[in-house]
């Protein structure tokens, strides 16, 4: 009985300093590992337009999903107060 082998998929390469010194942002954010479910036409969909941008699965989905939360937080945020002083005209 023949398994069929799991498509290779290639990491996106790290930017930031091999220096042990260097603590971004990113470096500092706790972690918390999650499961999802995917429909297996969105799953492909993904793969796809992850392998069009040569980043990793994953990579994709978490900027999307980043994309998609400030997207949703910028149309549900209050009106930022004007600084400038200048009058705006609907």
């Amino acid at each position: 009985m023949s398994r069929s082998a799991k498509p290779k998929r290639t990491r996106a390469h790290s930017t930031m300093p091999s220096s042990p010194n260097h603590a971004s942002a990113k470096a500092r954010r706790e972690l918390q590992k999650v499961n999802v479910d995917f429909p297996l036409d969105l799953l492909r969909r993904i793969d796809a337009q992850a392998a069009r941008l040569g980043v990793s699965r994953q990579s994709y989905i978490k900027i999307r999903m980043g994309d998609a939360i400030d997207a949703a937080e910028r149309k549900t945020a209050p009106p930022r107060p004007d600084l400038t002083g200048s009058k705006q005209s609907d």
